[in-house]
């Protein structure tokens, strides 16, 4: 696989990355006797259509992070599409960075959801999750990252463009004393003195 297709396979994570930091990742529904409130989770914050609740930038504002990592990542994989042979580790480095936040984000909704269902099982609320497409598709951006960083580091480096040899002749079996490219010698005899 060229280089350049792997770098492509990077941008496409990148793409897909961002996309998704545009929508909505999940869905929670609080019920109780006294109200039914509905929440919205994106990378940014949380925000609720109930009125007096304002959007909330709390524990999942990790959309910064996700748009820097994947910046980094993609300046790389442009960098490696060119043949700069840092840029190889660097595209690595950013995807498993970005593979890091995106486990990481995933992990703390996955805890909250389950402390909060642990709470509404001893009380009279019950607490709906809804996962959305912009959470798949933020995993599905950090998988074809890592693989595109993982396919962009095995492939073959940009060598410089070799230089022809100039041909060196040697001359064997020859009776003059001429050594190569020089000039012929003639042979003197010398006399004794």
């Amino acid at each position: 696989m060229s280089r350049k297709v792997a770098a492509g396979v990077v941008l496409l994570g990148g793409l897909l990355a961002v996309v998704s930091s545009l929508l909505d990742m999940r869905v929670a529904v609080h019920d109780d006797r006294d109200f039914d409130r509905r929440y919205v989770t994106t990378l940014f914050g949380t925000k609720s259509e109930a009125s007096g609740l304002p959007y909330v930038e709390g524990l999942y504002n990790q959309g910064f992070a996700v748009l820097l990592t994947v910046a980094v990542m993609v300046v790389a994989a442009v960098l490696a599409g060119r043949g700069v042979r840092a840029a190889r580790v660097a595209t690595l480095a950013a995807a498993s960075v970005f593979a890091g936040v995106v486990v990481a984000f995933v992990v703390s909704a996955l805890h909250e959801e389950e402390l909060i269902k642990a709470y509404a099982a001893l009380s009279s609320f019950r607490y709906e999750v809804t996962y959305l497409p912009g959470t798949y598709l933020l995993v599905l951006a950090a998988v074809v990252g890592l693989v595109g960083a993982v396919l962009v580091h095995r492939a073959p480096a940009r060598h410089p463009a070799a230089q022809p040899e100039e041909a060196v002749v040697v001359h064997q079996f020859t009776d003059d004393d001429t050594p190569p490219f020089g000039i012929a010698m003639p042979n003197v005899e010398r006399r004794g003195g």
